[in-house]
């Protein structure tokens, strides 16, 4: 059912995986749609919503899969997998535990987080080039800087700034877990959430923090004026002025674990445990939603035309379209 919004979405096409889908998709440059599955399979998707083929893997898959230069399809569950195009096994990296977090390819090494604590750096041909430890399970997707400065947030409260060898450039302590990614502003400032929302210098001193009504477990997304969109486990949908002061609030009816992501137009997209997914205008006002009667989990991926492909924990995958 579509409510609400001038600019109505329509569904391009669905496809039914059949379990719960908490992975966010990822789009090749020839359209494939690549999605991993409560069903532990990563499912490759053709641009008519056809499937193309299907690995399956030893454990559930909540990580979007990332894709190398040469068209390498990278995934994580019980271990960390390497897909060729065609869907057959390349190699795979095993981790003392499960990885519940996205990858990170910068300059062909693949960046990895893990529940038994480490951040891994595999060289594309599976080798393990380094490991960095952190005191407890990482849920949060590493990020790189344009320097190489690898960000990533631990459970044991710690934001950590990792220099391309492995070692600890500085570490920032919040009064919670981070399982939030960070995002980096054009100034260099970084965005991430815990117990609040916080702003750190680069040389990991803090700017501002802002109290977000509850827990955020998301990553921010940053506009070209410089505004920070995050959304919080209290159901709403925030944006905030780079100074840290509340520009507007958006309420949804629950919890909110999907991460806000900024279409071409400005139009910001999540998903919320409420069931629907929503496009909010730029100030703040609802532009339409999109109900799926299952909680949404998965950050919304949008192409290049600007279909909107999401999953839902009811195991449908969406294509929509405005």
């Amino acid at each position: 059912m579509l409510r609400g919004g001038v600019n109505d979405c329509k569904i391009k096409w669905e496809f039914l995986i059949g379990n719960s889908i908490d992975s966010s998709p990822i789009l090749s440059k020839n359209g494939t749609v690549y999605v991993g599955s409560g069903d532990k399979n990563l499912y490759a998707i053709n641009p008519d919503g056809s499937v193309k083929w299907s690995f399956k893997s030893d454990e559930i898959i909540e990580c979007k899969p990332s894709i190398g230069k040469d068209g390498t399809i990278y995934f994580g569950s019980d271990k960390v997998y390497a897909i060729n195009p065609d869907g057959t096994e390349k190699w795979k990296f095993g981790t003392k535990k499960a990885i519940a977090s996205d990858f990170t390819i910068f300059e062909d090494v693949l960046y990895v987080t893990s529940l038994d604590g480490y951040l891994y750096a595999i060289n594309p041909d599976g080798t393990e080039k380094w490991r960095f430890k952190t005191n407890r399970a990482i849920y949060a997707t590493p990020i790189v800087s344009e320097d190489g400065t690898i960000y990533v947030g631990s459970n044991d409260n710690y934001l950590y700034a990792i220099n391309p060898d492995g070692t600890e450039k500085w570490r920032f302590k919040t009064n919670d877990t981070i399982t939030s990614a960070v995002s980096i502003g054009k100034d260099g400032t970084i965005y991430f959430g815990s117990d609040k929302v916080y702003a750190i210098n680069p040389d990991g001193t803090e700017k501002w923090k802002f109290y977000a009504g509850y827990w955020i477990v998301t990553r921010p997304a940053i506009s070209e004026d410089g505004t920070i969109y995050v959304t919080s486990l209290d159901g709403y949908l925030y944006a905030i002025n780079p100074d840290g002061t509340e520009k507007w609030r958006f309420k949804t009816d629950k919890r909110i674990e999907s991460s806000p992501v900024i279409g071409n137009t400005g139009t910001i997209y999540f998903g919320s445990y409420d069931g629907h997914l929503y496009a909010i205008n730029p100030d703040g006002t609802e532009k339409w939603n999109f109900q799926t009667g299952s909680w949404i989990i998965a950050t919304p991926t949008i192409d290049k035309n600007g279909t909107i492909y999401f999953g839902t924990r009811n195991g449908k995958f969406y294509a929509l379209f405005n």
